[in-house]
């Protein structure tokens, strides 16, 4: 199918195959990545509060600016949680990169890899499984926020974002919520 074609008043995209047949597309109805890849993100107000105030599954954690987040206006806090594949057993190296006016916190198996701070960086022997996964980020008052969770693979040389492939939405089977387990916030 080809993607471009714009229907009646509508405006909308559609796919259209080669024998003419148009389906309606946006951004709602499809998309290009498994529905079981990347992490389930709740906003909220701030740590203290049980109200969710908006939930969506990221594919990847690379926000760029402000704007890239769901919610935009501070004070808020983020929890992304899941599970990360682990594709061969070594030492894997994390980076949850932040600016200046923001904190994040990571979490592997019910463990804190990084406290809340600018920029956490940590390492972990990590076996080939899947792995409790879960980041928590504070967006400060400054006008740049930026968050993205990167990792240094076994061999590998640089940083690179967590490609979605290895990120699902759902968490390994009898993993206690580590939140609970150690910080009762939530």
């Amino acid at each position: 199918m080809e993607r471009g074609a714009r229907t009646g008043a509508f405006s909308a995209f559609c796919l259209v195959s080669k024998s003419g047949f148009r389906l309606p597309w946006n951004e709602d109805s499809l998309t290009r990545l498994p529905l079981h890849r990347g992490l389930r993100a709740e906003y909220r107000k701030d740590w203290k509060s049980k109200e969710v105030l908006f939930s969506e599954w990221d594919p990847i954690l690379d926000f760029s600016y402000r704007n890239s987040f769901a919610l935009k206006n501070p004070p808020l806090c983020v929890r992304w949680t899941g599970s990360l594949e682990i594709p061969r057993k070594g030492i894997y190296r994390f980076l949850v990169l932040t600016n200046s006016t923001n904190l994040a916190r990571l979490w592997v198996d019910g463990k804190v890899l990084a406290g809340f701070q600018r920029s956490p960086e940590s390492e972990m022997i990590l076996d080939k499984k899947r792995h409790d996964l879960m980041v928590e980020f504070e967006m400060g008052n400054g006008f740049f926020s930026s968050l993205q969770l990167a990792w240094k693979r076994p061999g590998r040389g640089n940083f690179e974002i967590i490609p979605s492939g290895y990120l699902s939405p759902v968490r390994p089977m009898g993993m206690k919520d580590p939140a609970g387990a150690v910080d009762s916030r939530w």
